[in-house]
C-alpha cells in the first residue's frame, strides 16, 4: 500500500475519532429556503473530510481524462469509481457512478471494498452535498448495495459543481465541472 493511502486513511481515522460525522439523508441539502443570505452553508466536518480525502500527497483525484496510469495499482477502474452528476430542472442534484460498485465488508475470503464518501463542491470549492457510507467499514444500511448515490438540492447562487467519490481501495475520483 502506498504512503499516500496510509496518510489519507490515517487522516480519516483521526478525524472521525475527534468529531462526529454528518450523514446527509437523501433529499437533504446544505441550505434551506429560510437561509438569510442565500448560497451554500459551510459545514466544517464536510470540508475537513473532503480536504483530507483529496490533498495529502499530490494531485487531488483521478478523472475520466486523467485515470490512473498502468504503473499505478488502479488502472481501468474509472467506470465504477467515476461520479456522474445529474441536475434536474428543479435544482435536485443526483450523484451516482457510471457502473455498479461493490459495497462489501471483509468476510475472510473477500477484501472489504466500498465507496466511503460521495460529495459535491461548488464553484468556490465549498462542499454543498455530502454522504458518508462508512469511513472505517461500510455501514450496514449500505452493505451489499451496488449503487451508492447522493441526492440533495442546490443552494441558491450555485453556478457550477463537481462531484467526488472516494473508494477505500482505489482513492479519490472526480467528475468534470458542470455549469448550472
Amino acid at each position: 500500500m502506498s504512503e499516500s493511502n496510509h496518510s489519507r486513511r490515517g487522516f480519516i481515522k483521526g478525524t472521525l475519532a475527534m468529531s462526529a460525522v454528518v450523514v446527509v439523508p437523501s433529499g437533504l441539502g446544505c441550505s434551506s429556503d429560510d437561509d438569510a443570505g442565500g448560497g451554500a452553508v459551510v459545514i466544517p466536518e464536510w470540508q475537513e473530510i473532503a480536504d483530507g480525502l483529496e490533498a495529502p500527497n499530490g494531485p487531488c483525484c483521478y478523472t475520466a481524462t486523467a485515470p490512473p496510469s498502468a504503473t499505478v495499482p488502479n488502472p481501468g477502474k474509472a467506470t465504477n469509481h467515476l461520479p456522474v452528476l445529474a441536475i434536474a430542472s428543479n435544482g435536485t442534484v443526483t450523484v451516482s457512478l457510471a457502473e455498479p460498485h461493490p459495497m462489501v465488508r471483509e468476510n475472510g475470503t473477500t477484501r472489504a471494498h466500498w465507496i466511503t464518501t460521495m460529495y459535491v463542491r461548488d464553484q468556490d470549492g465549498l462542499v454543498i452535498g455530502f454522504r458518508d457510507f462508512g469511513q472505517l467499514e461500510v455501514k450496514p444500511q449500505f452493505e451489499g448495495r451496488n449503487n451508492p448515490s447522493l441526492t440533495f438540492s442546490l443552494p441558491p447562487g450555485t453556478t457550477r459543481v463537481r462531484a467526488f467519490s472516494y473508494c477505500n481501495q482505489h482513492d479519490a475520483w472526480a467528475s468534470d465541472f458542470k455549469a448550472i
